[in-house]
């Protein structure tokens, strides 16, 4: 009898970011990686815990001709597509660049595609980070920091 053998999924490529707050001086920017397959949804929810914001207003991703956010149920506002789903590198369809606005502030997002994995510097688990504040004293990251996700 033949035996299946199921070889192990490859992990997916990373893409390292960096996010500029558009309109600010001086400039203020963060550089962090993710994996490509990331959803939209948990990516906003690491652009929080990378800037060490709080959650605390409606964003949208403008990113190759498609708006993508978190559908107002009240109906208010401009009809967004859901971002729970849908992954970065299918949202990108090609492009390097994208904008996610909020209510106060908009940011320009860079995409670099990186073949090789970085080295897990510091490592900050986002899983348990996304129910808690950043500490104080984590709030600066350098270039070179690298996230996880789970």
């Amino acid at each position: 009898m033949v035996e299946t053998v199921r070889l192990p999924k490859p992990e997916p490529d990373l893409l390292l970011l960096h996010i500029e707050l558009k309109w600010i001086t001086p400039t203020i920017w963060r550089r962090f990686a993710v994996p490509e397959n990331i959803t939209l949804g948990k990516l906003h929810h690491v652009i929080q815990i990378v800037m060490g914001w709080s959650d605390s207003h409606l964003h949208e991703f403008e990113i190759a001709g498609g708006n993508y956010g978190m559908p107002d149920p009240d109906g208010w506002g401009q009809t967004v597509n859901p971002e729970a789903r849908k992954t970065l590198i299918k949202a990108l369809s090609g492009k390097r660049t994208f904008i996610i606005s909020m209510t106060s502030v908009t940011a320009g997002i860079t995409v670099s595609r990186s073949k090789k994995h970085y080295p897990l510097l510091p490592v900050r688990r986002c899983r348990t980070a996304l129910r808690a504040p950043m500490p104080a004293h984590r709030r600066t990251w350098v270039e070179g920091r690298v996230m996880k996700i789970f």
